[in-house]
């Protein structure tokens, strides 16, 4: 954003979660100064997922808060099956850098769908997935696991030269 003088903050942000990887570019290059090429769009949509890939080299186990593993470990012990639904396309190489990457039964992704949160489709493929009816499915919004380090990777992107 700052190397095309689009402001961007904390609101915008948090904007970003839950949404496809074009998608959070449309919300970043809602205050741009001036409108861009399709090509442009892709090209920038690809720096920042390079970079925000890099930013997540540094993700580990530690940044995963222990309620949360402790809660999915509970759910593991009880029998219940577990799926993740997200937007990213980069939920596999997340979960594989917090130690999560076999957790699940079922992973849908960014790579599996074709619409972008509020849809429902993540939450449908997961339970058709797990040959669940998706009224017998409880849904467990996990943004927060992520908070702190998000916000750690938002300071490093504002800091980044």
């Amino acid at each position: 954003a700052d190397s095309i003088d689009v402001p961007f903050d904390r609101t915008v942000n948090n904007r970003l979660r839950g949404v496809s990887r074009m998608a959070s570019l449309e919300i970043i290059l809602e205050n741009a100064p001036q409108k861009y090429t399709p090509e442009e769009k892709e090209a920038f949509a690809t720096k920042k997922n390079d970079l925000y890939r890099e930013l997540l080299k540094n993700m580990s186990e530690k940044n995963l808060d222990e309620r949360t593993k402790d809660v999915l470990t509970i759910l593991r012990q009880r029998g219940y099956l577990l799926a993740i639904g997200s937007s990213s396309k980069n939920t596999p190489f997340i979960l594989e850098r917090i130690g999560l990457d076999h957790f699940f039964d079922v992973v849908v992704d960014g790579n599996c769908i074709q619409h972008s949160k509020p849809d429902p489709e993540v939450f449908l493929t997961a339970a058709e997935r797990l040959h669940v009816a998706p009224v017998d499915c409880v849904i467990i919004l996990v943004a927060v696991i992520l908070d702190v380090y998000s916000e750690r990777i938002y300071d490093r992107m504002r800091n980044k030269d």
